[in-house]
Formats: structure tokens, sequence, C-alpha cells
């Protein structure tokens, strides 16, 4: 069978489709009554009980999907396999480890060569958490409960999504990744120096606060409402805002400002961003910019695209290089155009208080 066909219906595999030779891992959104055994430590934890993940099934293909995409000797599933060995690994939120330390995911085994092949895992995360952090702290899970992963140490920890910085806890420097490793700094945490490596995902959460962050090639970074970061540095990384940022230097990454986001400041020397939140300055060198129902206060483009859509407002632009398309019920105010920068306006746009100069800029 081929592996084309192992990623039809957006990666839900029917049990048919499911190859012997590879280990199938069942996934549990809908909340259960379980129990978790580790028997290197000799630690059983009986009537355990699992919360509703509260996940859509649109959400929920995305995540399977994503996964079916990342292991290539595995396959995930949310049809409950009819006969045969298989894990599960249950994603929902529950207090039965809180007396044991704060985890995103903990696994049953440390599964060097993959010879066990029914032992389970749990991922402590609901709709509160983005779906694509979902994905992560169930593919780091995957990789204790089949490729053996250990982090070393002693105790829970190694078996473990155990990034988590919270309660006054402060660290100084933490480098996640490369591979999927996560971050969670919440509830008065506080990281000074922060790393994010390809495929890791950091997220800082309601009272979580983070000085610098680095974001490098594939890393991926989220700030949710509540959650600060004083500067952060995209190497061609994501980052997406819900919260509040001081400045970003964004160069060939992905920043995306959702609404409720704010961003005092953001230099783009190339990459994208999208801003349906505000950013208060913006200084843009290459790279495309798109307003999107936010607010963007001040840029000066030296260079690059600036697209507003419907519902977007910019002002105090300065355009001295580059091109800026007023779309349908976007809006540009007190903006300067010198010679070489081009401004487009739509039909049904509106457009105020435009100096057009010609100096060059």
């Amino acid at each position: 069978m081929s592996e084309e066909i192992l990623t039809l219906n957006l990666g839900i595999q029917p049990a048919e489709l499911q190859l012997a030779t590879q280990q199938i891992v069942y996934l549990d959104f809908d909340g259960a009554e379980t129990s978790y055994h580790n028997r290197d430590l000799n630690l059983a934890i009986d009537n355990l009980q699992i919360e509703d993940s509260g996940f859509e099934t649109a959400d929920i293909t995305v995540i399977v999907a994503s996964l079916n995409g990342l292991f290539d000797d595995v396959v995930f599933t949310t049809e409950l396999p009819f006969d045969g060995e298989y894990s599960t690994i249950y994603i929902g939120v529950t207090s039965a480890f809180d007396q044991y330390g704060s985890f995103l995911g903990l696994a049953e085994t440390i599964d060097s060569g993959n010879q066990i092949h029914d032992d389970n895992a749990f991922v402590l995360l609901d709709l509160s958490a983005t779906a694509q952090m979902v994905v992560s702290v169930i593919a780091h899970e995957t990789e204790h409960i089949v490729h053996g992963m250990d982090h070393g140490g002693e105790g829970l920890n190694r078996y473990a999504s155990d990034y988590v910085v919270s309660s006054g806890e402060v660290v100084i420097a933490k480098t996640i990744g490369p591979g999927t490793d996560t971050l969670l700094v919440e509830n008065g945490g506080l990281v000074l120096s922060a790393t994010i490596q390809t495929s890791a995902v950091m997220t800082v959460n309601n009272g979580g606060m983070v000085s610098s962050a680095t974001v490098n090639f594939n890393g991926i970074a989220h700030v949710s409402s509540g959650g600060v970061v004083s500067n952060a540095t995209l190497n061609n990384g994501s980052m997406y805002i819900g919260g509040d940022v001081g400045s970003v230097v964004n160069s060939f990454g992905a920043l995306v400002i959702n609404a409720g986001g704010e961003v005092q400041s953001v230099t783009m020397s190339n990459g994208g961003m999208s801003i349906g939140g505000t950013v208060v300055s913006t200084t843009l060198s290459a790279g495309v910019v798109h307003v999107n129902g936010g607010t963007a206060n001040t840029i000066t483009m030296h260079n690059g695209t600036l697209m507003i859509y419907s519902g977007g407002v910019a002002s105090s632009l300065v355009i001295s290089r580059g091109q800026v398309s007023v779309l349908d019920g976007g809006k540009v105010e007190n903006t300067t155009v010198y010679v070489g920068a081009t401004l487009t306006v739509a039909s049904g746009a509106s457009a105020t208080a435009i100096l057009w100069t010609p100096f060059q800029g």
C-alpha cells in the first residue's frame, strides 16, 4: 500500500487503511475515564478523568492530517481500531497529575525500539490552546512512546513535554528544538531569553512574560491574550500575537497580529505581516504587509508592499519607495508619497490628507 493512500481523507485513517507494520495511535479528543501506568517509576493512577477537549471536527481534521505528515512509521486515527494493538493519546485537561508537577503532556513509557505497541500518553490541552500547539505536544509524546525519546534526569520529567515556566519561576535562558519541543510560559512565569528552533513551539499565555525571544527557521511563537513579550526576532520563523509585544524584527518570517494583539514597533527587512490588531510603528524595507481589519498607526516605507483591506486603517504613512494599495473599505490617513512610490486607492476606499511630493524620498 502506497504512502499516498495513507494520506487520504485528510489524514483521518479508517482501520482498514492502517498498516500492520506501522504503529497505530488512536487520538481521543472526547474525554474519557482511564488510567496511567508507568512501570519504570512504579506509578499507577486509576480512575483518571480526562475532560472533553472541546475541539470541533474541522480542527481535529487539521491536527490529524498534520501529524500523519510528520511521521512515516506512525498512523494517527480518530476511529477506534477494530483489532490489533494500538496506543492511545488522550487530549484534554485533567487534574490527576497536578501533585506531580506541571506538564503539557505525559507519556507512560520511554519505548526505545517501539517494543510496546499499546502504551499510552496524555496531552493536557484543550480548546484554549492552538491546533499547532496540540500537534506539537502530540508529536512530542509520540516520540516518547514510539521512538524512545528520553530527556534524561529523574521522575516524570523524563516522560513529559516538560518545558513549563509558571508561578513565579524565572528562567534565564531557554532553547527548545530542533524538533517537536514545546515551551509554555504562563501565570507569573518569566523567561529572560528564549530561542525557538525548527519545529519547536513557544506559547506565552496569560500572566507569562518573555523578555527576549528569537524564532528561527520553522519555529513558532504564540503570544496569547495576557501574555507579554518585550522583544522578538524572527529569523524565518513565525509569530502569532493576541497579547502584547514590545518590538519585533522580522527577517523573512511570518508575523500575524490577531484581533486584540498589539505590537509597539516592527522592523521588517523581509517577510510578511498581517495586522488584525494594532501596530503602533512599522519600518518596512522589504516584504509584504496586510492591514486586514486592524490598525497600523505609523508606517515608514523604504520599499515593499502594503495592502489595506476593508476595515483596515493605516495612518501617518511616509512612502519613499514601494507600493501601497487601499482596497474597497480600507482607509489611509495623513500620508506622504514621494517620487518613485505608488499609492493606489480603489473605488469605495478612503484616502485623506495625502501629500504628493516631487522630491526624492
